[in-house]
């Protein structure tokens, strides 16, 4: 089983200039879990997690997303819609 645990904050484009908007900051954990074997009555055991990939909330990541949000061009337009920054998938795939 694959879970994943997702923060989001709203951080500033530029914090000297709160009217440029903002980006959500996400960070979190992907924890791969080993699906419960039966024991020998029958019984469920505990799951298992196998392994935690974690990306933290620091400022040096923040700073990574908000370069690349600014290369995509994200900073333009609404950025309070919450769809602004979702991939567009069918554009990627060209409709396949």
């Amino acid at each position: 089983m694959v879970v994943e645990l997702v923060q989001s904050t709203k951080v500033p484009f530029d914090p000297k200039m709160p009217g440029a908007g903002s980006f959500p900051f996400r960070a979190g954990v992907t924890l791969i879990i080993a699906a419960p074997d039966l024991d020998r009555r029958g019984g469920l055991r505990e799951a298992e997690v196998r392994y935690a990939i974690r990306k933290t909330m620091q400022n040096e990541r923040a700073d990574r997303q908000r370069d690349y949000h600014l290369a995509m061009g994200m900073a333009d337009g609404d950025v309070d819609d919450p769809n602004h920054f979702q991939a567009n998938f069918g554009l990627l795939h060209q409709g396949f």
